[in-house]
């Protein structure tokens, strides 16, 4: 196995120095919009606590700009749908109720990543990335027991605004059209009740110019 992935990475290192990387070193900025979904979650919550995952979308612009033939950094503006569909008691009348709950976040995010680029044939390329990323709460509904209740700034659910964490990226360029699949985990407790972190799952498509 380990024999495999060194002829595969020195494969693709070989490729790399193709030709067909110095076409697109003559224009090392592009500018890209992209969209897809998002499978999020909200991971480490305490016990008595069950969250799973909940299927949202992202859409966005983004540029990516080459320092070299192979490595690059990419900055993105996204309004990213995320959240989790959460299972936990609540007190109704000093009798506590198991009540399922879902948070519906909406994100103004903002990746900044840092990769390289594998160069193969027919115009294709495999990016591979990481980095940082910074959010923050735009707004979104938590709907409890038939009510919905703001999530951010509201009493009865205060959650944090900001949020930041990593992100990691694999990306297939097929010429002008891109696929991208990800992951983000977010460092950031986003209230004192849940004491989770937001965790998502992101693919999608995308378009450079």
């Amino acid at each position: 196995m380990r024999k495999f992935i060194a002829v595969l990475f020195t494969a693709l290192m070989f490729i790399s120095v193709s030709p067909v990387k110095a076409q697109y070193v003559d224009d090392p900025l592009h500018w890209n919009i992209h969209a897809g979904m998002n499978l999020s979650n909200y991971l480490g919550t305490p016990s008595g606590v069950d969250a799973s995952i909940k299927p949202g979308a992202y859409f966005g612009v983004g540029a990516e700009y080459l320092i070299s033939p192979n490595f690059f950094v990419e900055a993105g503006l996204d309004i990213s749908l995320k959240g989790s569909s959460v299972k936990l008691d609540i007190p109704f009348d000093e009798i506590k109720t198991r009540t399922k709950t879902k948070f519906n976040p909406v994100y103004l995010q903002i990746p900044i990543h840092a990769g390289y680029k594998f160069y193969l044939p027919n115009n294709m390329k495999l990016n591979l990335s990481a980095g940082p990323y910074l959010a923050y709460g735009l707004g979104g509904k938590a709907k409890v027991a038939g009510e919905k209740i703001s999530i951010f700034g509201s009493d009865d659910m205060d959650f944090k605004r900001f949020d930041f964490g990593l992100g990691f990226k694999a990306g297939l360029d097929i010429d002008v059209f891109t696929i991208n699949l990800g992951y983000d985990y977010g460092f950031i407790k986003m209230d004192d009740l849940l004491e989770a972190h937001n965790g998502n799952l992101f693919m999608g498509v995308g378009m450079k110019f």
